[in-house]
């Protein structure tokens, strides 16, 4: 379920602050701020307000919002952003937001945020159960229904794959033919392709860690960007002593993944935060010397 938070900032400074200083709002929503520049942040262009949605606390989050800015009632400017945080970053905005011509009086800034906002949460809601599943995915010996334009707006190996132009024998015989890919789970990143979601994952639950590694490792290879997202979400919110050693296990399998390694950083901070030496020291011992694999 997306929840969305609107807020409206009134009477925002306008004068007295020179390029590169800023004013911050109150927080909202999941601990979020504003930052506003209204000559502009030090690398802007001149003339240029610039403007930031800040986390309180780096973390991994997906999130839809805009910013809109009024002065003296006039709408001047609506910019809407799709953006995943990454766990180090924890800013994203706009530079040049808009061209200041003239001295602002009266400015209001409305802030609209929604979260989780993933790419396909709410992409079938309204026809997922009468969409027409033209094609097959044979995996080992499971048959999965599925629909085409799914695939191919999903996953640029499918797309090409389906692809009349490229001759493929997919394309013609309205079947996908896959072997040694992970079958237990396939169903299951078959599923998010159409719906957005997936069943709960307990991190702390070694099967669940399976099933967590497989559909990461089937992400990549079909090149979901959303289902990565989703996934990494899951490994690096709310992290506690009970399962980081897991958490830190999946992030390091996929360090290859830019935004995964970027989020063992953030959970490596956690760690230095929030243990104690001899905790720190058990959990490399166990990365060092474990002879189980996940």
């Amino acid at each position: 379920m997306e929840v969305s938070t609107v807020v409206r900032f009134k009477d925002l400074p306008v004068t007295g602050l020179a390029k590169g200083e800023y004013h911050t709002t109150k927080h909202f929503g999941r601990k979020m701020f504003i930052r506003w520049y209204p000559s502009g942040e030090k690398t802007a262009d001149d003339g240029y307000c610039s403007i930031f949605l800040i986390q309180e606390k780096a973390r991994v989050e997906r999130v839809r919002w805009s910013f809109a800015i009024e002065v003296d009632n006039k709408l001047l400017k609506k910019q809407s952003y799709i953006q995943t945080f990454n766990g180090v970053q924890s800013g994203c905005g706009e530079v040049n937001f808009w061209k200041t011509d003239a001295p602002l009086n009266g400015v209001i800034l409305t802030v609209e945020v929604e979260k989780p906002g993933f790419q396909r949460w709410n992409l079938f809601k309204e026809i997922i159960g009468t969409m027409n599943k033209d094609i097959r995915v044979d995996v080992g010996s499971t048959s999965i229904l599925a629909n085409s334009s799914v695939l191919s707006v999903s996953s640029p190996v499918f797309k090409a794959m389906l692809n009349s132009e490229n001759g493929y024998i997919e394309h013609k015989e309205k079947c996908i033919k896959i072997e040694g890919v992970h079958e237990e789970y396939f169903k299951d990143f078959i599923d998010f392709l159409h719906a957005g979601n997936i069943t709960e994952i307990n991190i702390k639950e070694s099967a669940d860690l399976k099933k967590l590694v497989a559909l990461v490792t089937l992400g990549e290879k079909y090149q979901v960007t959303s289902l990565l997202e989703y996934l990494l979400c899951i490994v690096t919110d709310a992290p506690s002593k009970r399962d980081i050693f897991n958490r830190l296990q999946v992030v390091t399998l996929f360090k290859r993944i830019c935004t995964y390694r970027d989020s063992g950083e953030s959970l490596m901070g956690w760690v230095k935060e929030n243990m104690e030496k001899t905790e720190i020291c058990e959990i490399m011992s166990k990365f060092l010397f474990s002879k189980d694999g996940t």
